[in-house]
């Protein structure tokens, strides 16, 4: 859902996530969900939130499932990769060859 809004405001990425509850799904009715999406900052980043409740109770108050912040582009992949000083190993402690 957060990905969709991202799309939907202009953003490439989702830059941050925070899940606060699972969204659990009723075995009967429905539920309803509201995604927001916040004005843009002077660098673009957007807030982002999820929210449910019960669709058949109106009373009833909205619970946070996750929040966050969408980004106007992506972020550099070399800038994310960790620096490997040793090969990754597999399962039995060998090291991985790429093919």
């Amino acid at each position: 859902m957060a990905v969709r809004a991202a799309d939907e405001a202009g953003c490439e990425t989702v830059e941050e996530l925070t899940l606060s509850a699972p969204l659990v799904l009723p075995e009967r009715g429905a539920v309803r969900v509201q995604v927001g999406v916040g004005e843009p900052d002077a660098s673009g980043r957007r807030t982002v939130a999820i929210h449910s409740r019960d669709d058949g109770d109106e009373r009833q108050p909205w619970s946070l499932h996750a929040q966050g912040v969408l980004a106007p582009e992506a972020i550099d992949a070399d800038r994310r990769r960790p620096k490997a000083s040793t090969p990754p190993y597999g399962p039995h402690g060998t090291p991985c060859r790429s093919t």
